[in-house]
């Protein structure tokens, strides 16, 4: 995915390309550490896709074993900017031969199908966080929605990594800020590696301060 020209299309630069879950506001954030992982090159999806066995046809799309590689994707239905951001995604895959078929319902029913992880392929929506958040929530194996724990997790793409799991129990032991931050950057770059998630940008949300507001 081409997140510079997408920034800049779409946002003229007033949004930055993400590539961790992370802010570089966060205090956490070490941009020595966190560096992006995988650059744009449609040459090298090429080349995966060829090595993984997923042909080029003359329709333009890629199949394998008689399977056209086409995946559903989906995003909150009437949300403008978000499904501007998607038809340009759309278009980004189409280029190197993976058909993406949009499937957008509604924000309810998005949700939901996000927090059972019942969405067909991939989703598209936002994530806050707060300042030095508790990851646990969001990222530790034992925070998988299921029915077992009445879909109360957060961790919705299901990622397992018994490494990070580790980390994880660390820090939330861990009071020295030092020493939390390096396991952030730790859990970070697993973060990257795995890639459960694909970061495209960081939202920017406007706020009116009063010049007398004090305290």
């Amino acid at each position: 995915i081409d997140k510079k020209t997408l920034v800049a299309s779409f946002f003229k630069n007033k949004k930055r390309a993400a590539h961790s879950f992370l802010s570089p506001k966060d205090p956490w954030y070490d941009p020595q550490k966190i560096q992006e992982r995988y650059s744009y090159s449609p040459q090298k999806a090429r080349e995966l896709l060829e090595t993984e066995g997923w042909k080029k046809s003359e329709d333009g799309f890629r199949y394998k074993n008689g399977v056209k590689l086409s995946l559903p994707f989906v995003t909150t239905a009437g949300s403008k900017t978000r499904e501007t951001v998607q038809l340009y995604l759309v278009d980004q895959w189409k280029k190197v031969g993976v058909e993406v078929i949009v499937k957008n319902a509604p924000a309810r029913a998005m949700f939901d199908s996000v927090i059972k992880r019942q969405y067909p392929a991939m989703a598209m929506y936002a994530i806050s966080f707060m300042p030095e958040p508790s990851l646990s929530t969001y990222y530790h194996s034992k925070n998988i929605p299921s029915e077992a724990n009445a879909w109360s997790g957060r961790n919705t793409t299901g990622w397992i990594n018994e490494k990070l799991d580790g980390l994880l129990e660390k820090i939330d032991s861990e009071m020295n800020f030092s020493k939390r931050k390096k396991l952030v950057s730790q859990i970070a770059n697993l973060y990257m590696d795995d890639a459960p998630t694909i970061p495209l940008y960081y939202r920017l949300d406007s706020a009116v301060t009063p010049k007398n507001l004090q305290g």
